[in-house]
């Protein structure tokens, strides 16, 4: 009898771990951002997080989020028995963003904030439960010298971001809807667009699998010809998501 209570208090002690993150009533508080709320009717981050399922206890991982809009709402969600880790190149830390998360490391000390030019991008494997990459994938392809950023190897990047997975670990990506190509970085340096199959490709020959893509971010209105910066769909564009899961 003892070993039967002690496997069925197991249970249901996972079973609480695993309990789903309140990401509406903290996407809710008044202590978001303005800046950040603003964006929420385009991003509809409530229903694509609780599509892909990040869970109260979760190590997660915010990858270019310095601006804090993902931050905001998973990391009161997650809880203090979690970790959330943003991420953010060099080339783009200002100083506002540096007493950004500053202040938001000193407001949850679950939190912490990690910093490495583009180009050396590198993770703690198997450190994370959840990780969020929101229209950034495509810059693993982009070159600029007025940034000051090389040519980087994308699948090496990629790779990386996947072995920071822990095994039954989710990526969240969310990116500019590129028309098909065969010369993506070409494709992102003009129009900072990604084709969704040469997305689907690398981070499947990371060891990644594809369980299901959403199209709440849609839009049939972009032809997917204009620079996401242009004034006519800045802020509208078409959009795919993709939850990519690493195997147990």
């Amino acid at each position: 009898m003892k070993s039967i209570l002690s496997v069925a208090a197991l249970l249901m002690s996972s079973a609480a771990l695993a309990a789903p993150a309140d990401v509406a009533k903290s996407a809710a508080a008044d202590t978001r951002s303005e800046r950040n709320v603003a964006l929420d009717a385009s991003r509809k981050p409530v229903e694509l997080l609780q599509w892909a399922g990040v869970e109260q206890g979760d190590r997660v991982l915010d990858i270019f989020g310095a601006n804090l809009y993902w931050a905001e709402i998973v990391a009161p969600a997650i809880g203090s028995e979690g970790r959330y880790t943003i991420w953010q190149p060099t080339q783009f830390f200002g100083e506002p963003a540096q007493a950004a998360t500053g202040a938001f490391v000193q407001a949850y000390p679950y939190g912490d904030i990690a910093t490495a030019r583009f180009e050396d991008l590198t993770f703690e494997d198997g450190a994370y439960d959840f990780i969020i990459l929101n229209l950034n994938a495509h810059d693993f392809w982009f070159v600029s010298e007025r940034f000051d950023i090389p040519e980087m190897d994308p699948a090496a990047h990629v790779q990386e971001v996947a072995d920071a997975l822990a095994p039954g670990g989710k990526l969240l990506l969310i990116d500019h809807r590129g028309a098909p190509t065969d010369d993506p970085r070409a494709q992102v340096n003009a129009l900072h667009r990604i084709d969704p199959a040469v997305i689907i490709d690398v981070f499947g020959d990371a060891g990644l699998y594809l369980k299901g893509t959403n199209d709440a971010l849609a839009n049939d209105d972009d032809d997917l010809s204009l620079n996401v910066f242009d004034e006519a769909i800045a802020g509208k564009t078409s959009r795919f998501v993709h939850l990519f899961v690493k195997p147990e």
